[in-house]
């Protein structure tokens, strides 16, 4: 191996896991310890790393710690903001706490970017793989077979596996959002409402257990829909115009109870409903589905709050469990249950408005 090789797999471990140990790196690349301490003292000299004790540490670490993480675990998510925002904390919280290190990529929810993620962190060594697939259907994709081909621990964040389909070592952790649009039913139901329907954002892999949960919640003799809130011209809010038709057929249909997904759209709805001459919850309650800035609307809405922080944190310990061979020898397909966080914006059905 050349030199320019050695000191680029040097500094590549470097920017993965912080440190590296001289006696195990060199055994693993196929050195001698002398060669590889002769490399350390000529990247030191050039400033790209610090010596230690029995190995090397890179610059930003060197005043931290000195000793090679425990684990390194690569992180693929659809979104940094947002939703996934909460789940990134709780999996760094849990790697803190662990004393890991993670490496983190975001796919912008395009397939073709997460796989060739997953190949450059296996490429990279990572110890193991959190991902949340851009898509629900992932498992209709090539990522299926890719993931399920890696010797290192994967675990799933907040998608399904199917459990007809084995998918070799792989883990999952996600929200029960079939039981979170439940505890809204009845919600609304225990505040008198027989008439309940669902408006979910389009295109969403939560709005497929949400439409599942809500036909299992609802019973015989209440009244309901379910519909869907296409995106407008910039792909960013809903049409307002089908925010004004959704006011405009719970009104003849009767229907004064409504779950949205998501924040942003039940925000919209909620300003729209309120220039309607719409009373909330006088006239329409509302429930929104995530609760990342529900209490912020005009009419501080009720929400479902999945339990984003825990289920980075669970999905972090399941991979980090199996990567030390600490787990159960089982798989797990774990499922976390989100709660009713109690606003403004649901009220007693009332006969005569």
């Amino acid at each position: 191996m050349l030199a320019d090789e050695r000191r680029e797999r040097i500094l590549s471990e470097l920017a993965l896991r912080g440190a590296l140990q001289v006696a195990d790196f060199a055994a693993r690349i196929g050195v001698s310890g002398m060669t590889l301490r002769r490399d350390l003292t000529q990247l030191e000299a050039d400033g790209q790393l610090v010596r230690v004790h029995g190995g090397a540490v890179s610059p930003r670490e060197s005043g931290v710690r000195a000793s090679t993480p425990l684990a390194t675990i690569g992180v693929i998510v659809p979104s940094a903001t947002y939703y996934y925002q909460g789940v990134v904390e709780g999996i760094r919280r849990a790697a803190s706490r662990s004393r890991c290190r993670l490496a983190l990529a975001v796919s912008d929810y395009r397939s073709d970017r997460e796989s060739a993620q997953v190949r450059q962190l296996v490429a990279r060594g990572v110890d193991g793989l959190i991902i949340t697939p851009a898509n629900a259907d992932w498992e209709d994709t090539s990522l299926r077979d890719l993931l399920g081909a890696q010797n290192i621990p994967v675990t799933i964040a907040e998608r399904s596996i199917d459990p007809m389909r084995p998918l070799g070592q792989v883990e999952s952790v996600r929200t029960d959002h079939e039981a979170g649009v439940a505890l809204a039913v009845q919600r609304l139901r225990d505040a008198g409402h027989t008439g309940i329907a669902l408006a979910l954002r389009a295109g969403t892999a939560t709005s497929v257990w949400l439409r599942r949960g809500f036909a299992a919640a609802l019973r015989p003799e209440e009244r309901s829909f379910v519909t869907d809130l296409p995106r407008d011209a910039s792909g960013q809010a809903t049409e307002r115009s089908h925010l004004v038709d959704l006011i405009h057929r719970c009104q003849a249909e009767n229907i004064r109870g409504l779950i949205v997904l998501t924040d942003v759209d039940a925000i919209a709805l909620e300003e729209v409903a309120l220039e309607q001459g719409v009373r909330i919850p006088e006239d329409l309650s509302v429930i929104s589905y995530d609760d990342e800035v529900a209490g912020l609307a005009p009419v501080p809405l009720t929400a479902i709050s999945p339990p984003k922080q825990e289920l980075g944190e669970r999905a972090f310990e399941m991979c980090l469990a199996r990567i030390h061979g600490s787990g159960s020898a089982a798989l797990t397909r774990s499922l976390l249950l989100p709660t009713l966080v109690e606003r403004d914006s649901v009220g007693p059905y009332v006969t005569e408005l």
